[in-house]
């Protein structure tokens, strides 16, 4: 019995992608048609990202495609910065209040 690799949850996203694109797996590593096409050009992710990590790592990539996988889910953080909004702005975090992935709570001292 074949042991499935760890592989980042981004190159999971791909090697799916790939398959039911029906690509073979020397397509995933340069994913051109014959005629020059871009055959990724309805893939979501960064394309430049995963051809970088599949030629870094192609045998661990071919053991993915051929035995399965177990995804890395990406690691997620909570920072916590006591200053006043305008202090934020002044820094240039602004973009905080408008981002989705960001939430910021407003504090009061007692």
């Amino acid at each position: 019995m074949q042991m499935k690799e760890k592989i980042p949850y981004y190159i999971a996203r791909y090697i799916d992608y790939c398959k039911e694109h029906k690509l073979m797996i020397l397509g995933a590593f340069d994913p051109i048609g014959d005629f020059g096409e871009d055959l990724l050009t309805t893939y979501k992710g960064d394309v430049q990202k995963c051809l970088r990590w599949v030629k870094n790592n192609s045998n661990v990539f071919a053991s993915a495609w051929v035995n399965g996988y177990w995804e890395i889910e990406p690691s997620k953080y909570i920072v916590r910065v006591k200053c006043t909004k305008e202090e934020l702005i002044e820094a240039g975090f602004d973009w905080v209040f408008l981002s989705d992935g960001v939430t910021v709570e407003e504090v009061y001292d007692e």
